[in-house]
């Protein structure tokens, strides 16, 4: 659990795998925000979380490809476009009209990758991928 103080906009979480000499498939790490079970002070004013509530990311092993694009076994759909930026941002919408700013990140691999760990439970999406200029390091 991290906690996300008061006027910040993010707070760093560090995965860090274990290089041992297991052959293992792919394991998916998903973060969900959440609301705290009490406010630490009744003066704190409740707050909404947005979307999206949660992300995902994947290790593999070192020795293995990595994974397939489509519905992994764990249910979280790995979204890949092929793509030649440096970095893009992801956008999401239920109608074509509105669309809902998810992610920036970096391409790997020459792909725009997104693990999207809540898809499944969603009847209709759209998803885009926008070049962007990449962030700088420390934000």
């Amino acid at each position: 659990m991290v906690t996300i103080l008061a006027g910040a906009l993010a707070a760093r979480i560090v995965i860090t795998p274990i290089d041992d000499t297991l052959s293992e498939g792919i394991e998916t790490v998903v973060l969900r925000l959440r609301m705290p079970p009490m406010p630490l002070d009744p003066a704190d004013v409740a707050y909404v979380i947005g979307r999206p509530a949660s992300a995902a990311a994947y290790i593999t092993d070192n020795d293995r490809p990595p994974p397939p694009c489509g519905l992994l076994a764990d249910g979280t759909v790995h979204l890949c476009w092929p793509f030649t930026n440096q970095c893009f941002r992801m956008e999401l919408s239920t109608d074509l009209v509105n669309w809902d700013g998810i992610c920036t990140n970096r391409v790997a691999d020459g792909a725009a990758h997104f693990l999207d760990p809540d898809a499944t439970h969603c009847e209709r999406q759209f998803i885009r991928f926008i070049p962007v200029p990449c962030p700088s390091d420390d934000q």
